[in-house]
């Protein structure tokens, strides 16, 4: 069911649907929605998304470099990383590269903030060649050969957003959170991002766990759990753009 709104009735959060079913109360909401979260946009609508001005190509390979036993990554030049590992019939690569949001436009179907994940069936003749011909010009020729025999393929725009200031939200005597991507999606080079989520909603069935077996205080083990993981997502979103800076990847 697709959220569309929260409000507050008799005390409790209220739920709307995109198919106009019979709104639904609650006592606790968490909206742990990925990168484009419904949630933020209804708690936190100031923090929007923004492009970096690269994007993470992926691809899925039947074949790999004849040597590739772990996980390998090339620096060839500021602004360009590529990164592949061995993964069952074949490999796994990611291959960082420049692009403006005209660009990825053109290549992908939609701005960089719209489209957050093109998937196999949005990667354009257009796109698919950019990236053969970067891999033939700054990768090593079996790393590049990879690269232009591997048929599936996604991009994923970098992306970046202010840091948080609270994952909790009291609506009425209930409340809402936001966790994961959906409160602080960060640069894949902080490799923060599944871990976060993980971590973050960990610490919450504590929370609740310390509420209802234990009897402690609601709002008091929320705000716990937001003392407690707050500082590390705004950490790892502000750990993002130095990294990217570092690798040579501008903003457009």
């Amino acid at each position: 069911m697709r959220v569309t709104g929260l409000s507050e009735h008799a005390g409790r959060p209220l739920l709307r649907f995109a198919d106009e079913r019979t709104p639904e109360p609650a006592d606790l909401v968490v909206f742990a929605d990925g990168r484009t979260s419904i949630g933020r946009r209804l708690l936190d609508p100031a923090r929007t998304l923004r492009y970096a001005g690269y994007v993470a190509h992926r691809g899925i390979a039947t074949s790999a470099p004849h040597d590739l036993r772990d996980f390998v990554r090339l620096e060839p030049c500021p602004g360009a990383q590529f990164n592949v590992a061995p993964v069952p019939g074949g490999c796994d690569w990611t291959f960082y590269l420049g692009c403006t949001a005209t660009e990825y436009e053109q290549h992908f179907g939609a701005k960089p903030t719209r489209r957050v994940f093109a998937l196999p069936q949005h990667i354009t003749p257009a796109a698919h060649e950019h990236v053969n011909e970067h891999a033939d010009y700054l990768l090593p020729p079996e790393h590049a050969a990879v690269v232009r025999a591997t048929t599936t393929r996604m991009a994923v725009p970098v992306l970046d957003i202010a840091s948080p200031t609270r994952m909790v939200w009291p609506i009425g005597r209930g409340h809402a959170v936001l966790l994961g991507d959906a409160l602080a999606p960060v640069r894949p080079h902080t490799a923060r991002g599944a871990n976060a989520g993980i971590e973050q909603a960990a610490g919450l069935a504590v929370a609740l766990t310390q509420h209802r077996r234990y009897g402690a205080d609601l709002p008091t083990a929320l705000y716990g759990w937001q003392s407690r993981h707050l500082p590390t997502a705004v950490a790892s979103v502000q750990q993002g753009p130095v990294i990217g800076d570092k690798l040579g990847f501008g903003v457009d």
